[in-house]
């Protein structure tokens, strides 16, 4: 549990404080950048979940009825809390539009900024199940699953804190605050992480739930959110580019 819980720490809390970070450094990034790193990190998160994750929960003994099963359920939780999020807390705002504001109204700003952290902080839970059920898929060690649900929810997060960021500091909010407030957005994938953590100790059965739990999440995270976050923000072919290079960079680190 210290493993896990350090390790979702750094890529959680650290690597969406190191967005808010470069955004006080930068105030504004490129949005073909922001979708490049969104690209790289879909593309590695689609292939966790399809050559390693789903891959073990067969292995496991689960029949494929039971696991399609399973993912149904998986993507219905995260849809009621994708809708949720996104028709009470963002608007329908996407994330180009946090990287494409002015300063006209700072209480608005402000506001908005807050709004984004409570919906990032939402969409950090279900992330976090990912993590602990590839944890304990590596056998309750630090391995190539588990790394690699890291390196690409860290990619994801970047620029996510980079967004928070943007808007607290365009609101006037001092740097120190808009990174500390970025950063505890971060903290509910600790909890997820646990959590799937939990399932997945549960013997066999738990780790297939988990995993199959986990998969879809991730798939739906990346074709429902990432991928058209990436075009919105560049509707040129890099968006694809990088997305297949994530899937091939994923393909090396799984194996």
């Amino acid at each position: 549990m210290k493993d896990i819980t350090i390790l979702t720490l750094i890529i959680g809390v650290f690597c969406t404080g190191l967005g808010a970070y470069l955004a006080t450094l930068f105030k504004k990034e490129s949005p073909r950048f922001v979708a490049i790193v969104l690209g790289i990190a879909a593309g590695v998160m689609l292939a966790i979940s399809v050559f390693d994750m789903l891959a073990h929960a067969l292995e496991s003994g689960i029949g494929q009825i039971a696991l399609v099963g399973i993912m149904s359920l998986g993507i219905i939780f995260v849809s009621l809390l994708h809708y949720f999020i996104d028709k009470r807390l963002y608007r329908d705002e996407d994330l180009a539009h946090y990287f494409n504001q002015d300063k006209k109204d700072n209480h608005a700003l402000l506001i908005g900024g807050l709004v984004l952290i409570i919906g990032v902080a939402l969409h950090n839970f279900p992330e976090g199940i990912s993590i602990g059920a590839a944890y304990v898929s590596d056998g309750m060690v630090i391995a190539n699953s588990s790394i690699t649900v890291a390196l690409a929810i860290a990619l994801h997060n970047i620029p996510f804190g980079m967004a928070q960021a943007l808007t607290l500091l365009s609101s006037g909010m001092t740097k120190i605050k808009a990174i500390i407030f970025t950063s505890i957005s971060a903290l509910p994938l600790l909890v997820g992480a646990w959590l799937g953590y939990v399932i997945g100790d549960m013997g066999t059965l738990g780790l297939a739930v988990a995993l199959s739990l986990a998969a879809s999440i991730i798939l739906y995270v990346v074709f429902v959110e990432i991928i058209p976050q990436a075009f919105k923000m560049d509707d040129s072919s890099y968006p694809s580019l990088a997305l297949i290079g994530g899937l091939l960079l994923g393909l090396l680190l799984i194996h």
